[in-house]
This record gives C-alpha cells, sequence and structure tokens, in this order.
C-alpha cells in the first residue's frame, strides 16, 4: 500500500493578516508581520495606526481593491503608489474623503522594507 503524501500546506502570508484584521474590525496583533509590511510599525501614534487601518479598511471593504495587486505592491515598495492610484480611480482624493486625505498627507507611512530608499 502507498500512502497519499499530505496536502501542500498553505503559506498565510502578511496580506492574510492584515484582511483577516479588516474583516474582524480589529487592530493588527503587535506580533504580526504585516505591521511590518503595511507600515503600521511607521506609525508614531494610535491615532495615526488607527488611520492606516481605516485606509486598509476603505481599499478593502468599501473599494474592494484587487488584494492580489495590494499584495504585490507591497512586495515591490510600491505600497503608497498603489494606494494612491486606488482612491483616484474610486475619486476620493476630492477633499471629502478624510481617510484618502489623510493617506496623502502621511504616505510615507507604508514605506516597508521592500521600498526604495
Amino acid at each position: 500500500m502507498t500512502s497519499k503524501p499530505p496536502p501542500p500546506t498553505l503559506q498565510v502570508t502578511s496580506l492574510d493578516h492584515l484582511v483577516s484584521a479588516v474583516n474582524n474590525n480589529e487592530l493588527l496583533e503587535k506580533s504580526s508581520p504585516a505591521r511590518i509590511d503595511y507600515g503600521f510599525v511607521n506609525c508614531k501614534t494610535e491615532e495615526d495606526e488607527e488611520d492606516l487601518f481605516n485606509v486598509y479598511t476603505a481599499l478593502l471593504q468599501v473599494l474592494k481593491c484587487d488584494i492580489n495587486a495590494l499584495h504585490a505592491a507591497c512586495g515591490q515598495g510600491k505600497l503608497a503608489e498603489y494606494i494612491e492610484s486606488e482612491f483616484k480611480k474610486a475619486k476620493q482624493l476630492d477633499g471629502n474623503n478624510y481617510y484618502a486625505t489623510w493617506f496623502m498627507q502621511n504616505k510615507n507611512l507604508v514605506k516597508n522594507p521592500y521600498s526604495k530608499k
């Protein structure tokens, strides 16, 4: 008898951590790798962290951005460009959307280890 090989193990990514946190409306755990990849470690205040979280909530739940494109932008160090383009596409940069406006003033926070220096 030959035994079946075990099913492949799915890798949990930092995007999975972020999506789960957004879906549960809970800030990321301090140990989550998404804190580094998606810029939360750059926040100086809890208010900035909450605003950044709400930017991602808007992207994922309201604008329904392509999560694979978000993850790719993260890996390429181009989160700021991607997020700005999503807000532009949705015409959210007219000054009437608090989180889009906040993001444009704080987009340096989403720098991650993959960003070009």
